[in-house]
């Protein structure tokens, strides 16, 4: 549609972790053909929203303004999983709390406002790859811990060579104190 946006929101990566998940995946990169994502387009969605009209940004931008974390936020990544179905590489972990109740508050919020949610327990995921028909002969590594900052409202451009990601507007996880 011409005049919407295929949008999401999700947790933005620095570039330390970025760093460290491109070193991590170097020997996969050899054994395995698939397409590997760049560095500036890992990120950690929360909740997928689809085409979304240009009249009801102001709504999500509300949204992600409310949002806060009422403990600080850790996540870590232990496994790296291939997903058949999507044909996809991801690095995945437990859901951590903190990240499970703002996942929920971000799913309650978006319902008020009439959009569709997941219905599915929330997964933790990193995708790292797409195109990938089978895991590297070893799959191991030390788990990655990392501590999110900002919460972004990312545009998606399927459309365009490399289909960029774009933040249209950023947030910082501030934690809530007594």
């Amino acid at each position: 549609m011409a005049n919407c946006a295929r949008l999401f929101f999700a947790l933005g990566l620095d570039q330390g972790l970025r760093d460290r998940i491109v070193a991590l995946s170097q020997p996969w990169r050899a054994s395995l053909r698939c397409r590997w994502m760049a560095p500036e387009k890992l990120h950690l969605t929360l909740a997928f929203l689809g085409d979304v009209p240009f009249d009801r940004f102001p709504v999500l931008e509300a949204i992600g303004q409310s949002l806060r974390l009422v403990e600080p936020l850790s996540v870590q990544f232990d496994r790296l999983e291939l997903w058949p179905r999507p044909q996809v590489l991801c690095l995945t972990g437990e859901t951590p709390e903190p990240l499970g109740g703002l996942v929920a508050e971000l799913s309650r919020k978006l319902a008020a406002e009439g959009f569709a949610v997941e219905r599915r327990p929330y997964r933790p995921h990193l995708t790292i790859a797409r195109h990938a028909h089978r895991l590297p002969t070893d799959p191991s590594f030390a788990p990655i811990g990392w501590r999110p900052r900002k919460l972004d409202l990312v545009e998606s451009r399927p459309e365009l060579p490399g289909a960029p990601y774009d933040d249209l507007k950023s947030w910082c996880l501030d934690v809530l104190s007594d």
